[in-house]
């Protein structure tokens, strides 16, 4: 199978579009993986970037001033 991807440049970057591509396949090949599953249950995202969405941009750990209260702080 082969696939190609037109966009207007005036309104995306290469970038963009080349990440749409990736988000595309990655649905076609979670939805070939699991033909009698729900559309709910399909992937979009790929693995390595639903990673640095759901636990890299997260590691937000600080430490709470257990003295204070919200509006004191």
């Amino acid at each position: 199978m082969q696939c190609s991807l037109q966009y207007c440049t005036r309104l995306f970057e290469r970038a963009t579009a080349e990440r749409f591509g990736r988000y595309f396949r990655t649905l076609l090949h979670s939805a070939l993986a699991r033909p009698d599953g729900s559309i709910a249950g399909l992937d979009m995202i790929p693995a390595d970037e639903r990673r640095m969405l759901l636990v890299d941009f997260n590691a937000s750990v600080s430490p709470y001033p257990g003295d204070k209260t919200v509006p004191e702080l």
